[in-house]
């Protein structure tokens, strides 16, 4: 399942992100799984929308994709507060931890937008301007 979001704060040069949801189950062939993946993908999403960002999310087979043990028991006994379990740690203590694997295996991009900034001037265009500007003043007229 895909999801395509129009956030109302999106830097200009994204033009929209599209979250798709997989779940793979063990039973399946997940060669061709992940083949009809790629192939919905790279024809629904990155041709039609080249601007877009993708964000995959879902469960594959372990086997393909090898993830840590973890028993979650011992984030529910980190949360027993006087004989029963205190929700509000248990659930920081989960989404701690899940975010801590998102974090090693994702990487971070900062983009920065200025609001006198023109979508069209990326990093190509200003580097161009810069060199032209640089001939400019060493020539001689």
């Amino acid at each position: 399942m895909t999801v395509k979001c129009r956030p109302h704060y999106l830097p200009r040069e994204f033009t929209a992100v599209f979250v798709t949801a997989v779940y793979i189950p063990p039973g399946a062939k997940a060669n061709e799984a992940l083949k009809e993946l790629n192939n919905n993908i790279s024809s629904a999403l990155q041709h039609k929308h080249p601007g877009g960002v993708l964000r995959g999310c879902g469960g594959f087979q372990p086997r393909l994709f090898p993830a840590p043990q973890t028993d979650w028991q011992i984030f529910r006994e980190a949360a027993v507060r006087e004989g029963e379990v205190d929700l509000e740690d248990y659930t920081s203590a989960v989404l701690g931890y899940i975010s801590k694997c998102t974090e090693d295996v994702t990487s971070t991009r900062t983009v920065t937008e200025y609001p006198n900034q023109k979508p069209w001037l990326n990093a190509e265009v200003r580097s161009l301007l810069a060199k032209a500007r640089d001939a400019a003043f060493r020539s001689d007229w």
